[in-house]
C-alpha cells in the first residue's frame, strides 16, 4: 500500500492524472497470479504520508 500511495502522490504533485485505474500484481514462480493490489485501495485508505 504505501508503494501504491508514493506512486499516486508523486503523480499528483506532478499535476499528472490520478493512477486509480492502476494496480500491482504479483505472480508465483508459476506465473499464476496469487495478489493484485489496486491503486485505488490506496486512494480511499487514510495514512501516513509516503
Amino acid at each position: 500500500m504505501a508503494s501504491a500511495k508514493e506512486i499516486l502522490a508523486e503523480g499528483l504533485l506532478a499535476g499528472k492524472p490520478v493512477l486509480t485505474g492502476h494496480a500491482f500484481e504479483i505472480f508465483d514462480d508459476r506465473e499464476l497470479l496469487v495478489l493484485e493490489f489496486p491503486f485505488s485501495r490506496a486512494a480511499e485508505k487514510p495514512g501516513a504520508r509516503p
